[in-house]
This record gives C-alpha cells, structure tokens and sequence, in this order.
C-alpha cells in the first residue's frame, strides 16, 4: 500500500522486559529476556542444548503529523519492527491494537494482524491514544502511539453520477451517497433525500468503485464480487428477486472482479475484469441480449460478448458496449436511432454493430436519445439532437450513424440526458447540450450546440461523471466538485438548488 497521509503526536510508550522463571523439569532449558529500556519489549527463546539464542521484538517511536477526520490512513508498523536475531522475519509477526485514550478505540481504523497495516479513516475529530503490539512465539513488542484527528474532510477517489442521484468513493475505500432517495439508492437503510453525504450500510472499505443510475447503484468489490442497492422492481438489483432494497445485496453469482456497471430503467450490466459482460433484469427490449427470454434475476454472460468487452454502458431500455477491436455493439430498443446503424425504431434482441466505427473505440456512453463513443481520443455522437444540441454537432438535426463532432484530445466522455461532457488531456472539461439546470456549467441556461468549457473549473480535474442534469469531478487535490441540477440534493453541498458554479461536496 501506499504511504499513508495521517498524522499524530509524538508518542513513546516505554517498557522494560521481566526475566521469566526457567522450567524445574529441566534446568538445561530457559529463558533469557533482553529488556530495551525505551523502546518496546524484547522476548526470549531457548534451544535444547542450553545454549541461549536472545529474542527480542522492538518497535521504534513514530511521530505522525496531524491529520483530519475522513482523510486516508495508510501505514505500515512493520517498517518500526526490529527483530533479533534476524532470522526471524517481520512476516512471522502478528499485530493487535489496544486502545488507550479513549478506550473505545478508533472508529474507522483497524489494523491487520498479519501485516501491521494500519488503513481506513478515523470518524470522529479527536486527540487518540493506542498501543501496537508485536507477537511471535509468545514473545511481544509494544509500543504506544498518538494521532490528532481535526475537523471533517471529504477526500475522493472516484465519483458516479445518476439520475438525481450522486455515489462516491472515498480515498479510504467507502462508499458515500446523497440526493434523491424515492428507492433507498442512497443505500443507508431508508429513502429519505439528502443533499449531504452518507454512508452506505455495510460498505466503510473495500470497495474498488461505485457506480450510480436511474434509482440503483452498484459497488464493485476490491476482493471481487459486487453489490447493489435502489430500485429492483425488475430484478436489477440480481439478488434473485423483485423487490427494492435501502441496502446493499450481494449480486448472486457475481464473483469476479467487475471493471464497469451499466443500468437502464429495470436492467443491469456488469463488465468483469476478464472482458466478459454478464446481464440481468427485465429483457423486455432485449436490452440485457438474451434473445426471447423476458427477464433474469442473476447475472448471465451475453451470448457473442463473452470476451473482448472494453466498455459498457446503458439507458432505458437499450444497452451499448465497446468490443475489440474497438467497435460498438447495441442491443434493445432504438427508437431514437441510438444504436448508430442508419435507422430508428424497433428492437434488436442480440448485439448489433454501429456503423462508421471499424476499430479504435475505447469508450461508450449515452442517454436514452442519444450515443457517444471516444474513438482514437475524438468525440463521436449519435442519435436524437432536437434543440438540445446534446450530440455537438452544431445543428439540431438527428445522427443515425456515428458522426465525428470534431473534439480532440478527450480523455473520457459521459452523457447527461441532454447534455454531454467531456474531460480533455488538458485537465479541464467541456460540455455542450441542454442547459435547462445549468448542467452546461456557465453563468447561463442557454443550450450550447457546440463544446464549452465548464467556468471555475481550471485544469486540475482528474476524473468526473455526468448524470441526468449534473456532473461532479474529482480534482487532483482529492476535492469533489460538481454543478448544474440540485433540486433533488444531488450537487451534496447542503442545497436544493441548481447551480451553474462549481461547489464542493460536503460531508454531513
């Protein structure tokens, strides 16, 4: 793991080691301990031939400097072990953490007792106190330690954002939610709105990613895996029912590690690691590719997209995905020509190829009127325009194949209902399209048939996703900003509001 940012006082904890009796059954085996005054304990071992081999586990003072409430704790123990002799390896250790100020210990640290790693991010600001003990062969080394833990900080790692809805993950690995809550999409047991964030139930580390919807969200597991949580009316939630769920469920079945989620009205898409992308839910469009088949409550592999997958994304009732080498498939409903394939209406129950694009997509994303597909770092759209421009091509007419709207240099795409951003190589972002709630990010509600870039927002942005009618970036600095619809509390900095400057998410 990488080196940890948290800090605390200094503190050393100093014991001297007590010389244990050696056994009356055999006055040719006994201990020796070799005390270090100071530094931490040191333990003894015996041999049967009565020569006496010293033990001594040592654990140097750390002075940490000050850190705050939410913000990654990362630290190895390990590297303040010193072992004598030597060939007892700092592997063989095992580690605890015993509280001392408060006693209750540290809400949102935990310690690994096979490594020493100490991770996670404390809860609560305060001044906390804690010994680290160091065992082998009943042997110990302890030390006490000291962290001072000031206001709340919210430090983000990756943000998605939904249909009124907004998840995060934290640089600790916890899943964070707010906005709208009508199906428990926020995850934190109930379906109240928020415009703070929360947590989600059961999900304080560990997660890889998250990813928010049209009323569900899904977590990809680190250790692999995934849950969902929100609207499951049609069994996209993929624990094996119907039904809504405030917290998160494990999806059945899933155990590899998912690199993508994808969801429409009633329908999920996971895309694993190994490039395979498994669907479920309701298959009325054919949207999850199971051919005649109306619905599936667990994961199932689509037939002709079980390898090769890159991307994956999905609206209403259609589904699109980037496959080697590089070009785009669609399957559902195309009643808004979506699909790129020089008609609109009707449904395709398998996967059918875009046209124009033969090879170098690298991603796919799109609304429920319109595709957008990165292809060689340029921006090509299609689909629905209408007034709203959302395909940037500078005119209102419709795109049924894909059309190079004439933007370079692009590191990532994502599509709003009617609007559409992009993040450049530069750091900044531009977005075009409807700008009804300021999604657009410029002091101005008028659509934009032609890329913008967001005010305020500077070229420090290192990754963003757009929803409905908001989008929220991550910036360098690990801050969360984000802009246009907030009616619903989806911008997460306390307001109802929209707003076409960038505000920072904060945490409740």
């Amino acid at each position: 793991m990488k080196n940890g940012k948290f800090s605390t006082g200094l503190a050393a904890f100093l014991m001297l080691a007590l010389a244990a009796p050696a056994p009356a059954a055999d006055p040719g085996w006994y201990y020796r301990y070799k005390g270090t005054f100071g530094l931490g304990l040191g333990g003894g071992t015996t041999t049967p031939d009565g020569d006496d081999e010293t033990v001594s586990i040592i654990l140097s003072a750390h002075t940490f400097a000050d850190t705050n409430a939410g913000k990654l704790v990362d630290f190895s123990f390990a590297d303040l072990a010193t072992i004598n002799p030597t060939t007892v390896p700092v592997s063989a250790l095992k580690w605890s953490l015993v509280p001392v100020t408060p006693p209750s210990g540290i809400d949102g640290l935990e310690l690994s007792e096979e490594t020493g790693q100490l991770y996670g991010a404390v809860k609560t600001p305060g001044d906390y106190e804690f010994q680290v003990v160091a065992t082998h062969d009943g042997q110990e080394g302890r030390q006490t330690y000291f962290i001072r833990v000031g206001a709340l900080v919210f430090e983000v790692a990756q943000v998605s954002a939904g249909n009124g809805s907004t998840c995060a993950v934290t640089t600790a690995g916890a899943v964070k939610c707010w906005g709208w809550n009508n199906y428990g999409q926020l995850g934190n047991g109930d379906t109240t709105s928020t415009s703070r964030p929360v947590d989600v139930i059961g999900l304080d580390k560990g997660v890889e990613f998250v990813a928010a919807f049209e009323g569900i969200s899904c977590a990809a597991l680190k250790a692999g895996g995934a849950k969902c949580w929100g609207k499951g009316s049609g069994g996209q939630l993929g624990n094996g029912i119907k039904a809504n769920s405030s917290e998160p469920v494990p999806v059945s079945g899933l155990t590899a590690k998912v690199k993508k989620f994808a969801a429409g009205a009633h329908h999920t898409c996971a895309l694993t690691d190994a490039g395979a992308l498994m669907c479920w839910g309701d298959n009325g469009s054919g949207q999850i590719g199971m051919g005649a088949t109306p619905e599936l409550l667990a994961p199932t592999p689509v037939t002709g997209l079980e390898t090769g997958v890159l991307d994956v994304a999905a609206d209403s009732m259609h589904t699109c995905v980037v496959q080697a080498p590089g070009v785009v498939k669609c399957m559902g409903y195309n009643g808004y020509g979506q699909f790129g394939i020089g008609t609109k209406g009707g449904t395709h129950r398998s996967p059918i190829q875009s046209d124009n694009i033969t090879s170098g997509a690298t991603q796919v994303t799109g609304s429920a009127y319109h595709t957008c597909a990165l292809v060689s770092g340029s921006v090509w759209c299609w689909g629905a325009n209408e007034s709203w421009y959302r395909l940037g091509t500078g005119n209102t007419a419709e795109f049924l194949r894909p059309y190079n709207i004439g933007l370079s240099g692009v590191r990532t795409v994502s599509a709003g209902y009617f609007h559409t951003c992009a993040l450049l190589a530069s750091g900044g972002i531009q977005c075009w399209g409807g700008n009804n709630q300021y999604q657009l990010g410029t002091n101005s509600i008028s659509t934009s048939p032609y890329p913008r870039w967001v005010d305020n927002m500077g070229s420090a942005v290192a990754s963003f996703a757009s929803g409905a009618a908001h989008s929220c970036a991550v910036m360098t600095d690990m801050k969360l900003k984000c802009w246009g619809g907030g009616g619903l509390g989806q911008l997460g900095n306390g307001a109802w509001a929209n707003s076409f400057m960038t505000v920072d998410a904060l945490p409740e």
